[in-house]
């Protein structure tokens, strides 16, 4: 009797990869945190730190983990459209949706304090990440990261 073995492959995603944060290239990270009322300190430490992201596909969705002096944090994204509960590194939790839109993966969360939308794309061989809070009570404040990939 022959034995067949049926591998599924998994598509990658155009945002696989492995990416180190450019800071030159990239936004300060301050306005958007102080926003979200993250503290002084606590903002003082992030714009010091230099993040991996590291994306891939698994399954149905996009694993991203991110590394940094403050250790390793893996999320989740299936994009379907489909709202999630989620838990963000900083412990806050919000209703969550992932779509692709082209070649963009979009993450858009909303919580009480308002609202948060990631954008991730590849643009001239770099990641760009386009985070965008939403606050119920005052203006919009976005910021662009730029991730080089990592050899």
């Amino acid at each position: 009797m022959p034995l067949f073995l049926i591998v599924a492959a998994v598509a990658a995603s155009p945002i696989d990869g492995t990416w180190q944060l450019d800071a030159k290239a990239s936004d300060p990270l301050d306005p958007l945190l102080e926003a979200r009322g993250v503290g002084w300190l606590e903002r003082k430490v992030a714009a010091r730190m230099r993040p991996v992201l590291t994306i891939r596909s698994e399954g149905d969705g996009l694993v991203v983990t991110t590394d940094s002096s403050l250790g390793s944090h893996s999320e989740t994204w299936v994009p379907d459209g489909v709202e999630r509960d989620h838990t963000g590194q900083d412990g806050r939790t919000a209703k969550c949706r992932t779509a692709w839109e082209q070649e963009v993966l979009v993450v858009r969360c909303a919580a009480g304090t308002g609202g948060f939308v990631v954008r991730r794309s590849v643009v001239d061989g770099r990641l760009e990440q386009h985070l965008r809070f939403e606050p119920t009570d005052a203006e919009p404040v976005e910021v662009r990261r730029v991730f080089t990939p990592v050899p």
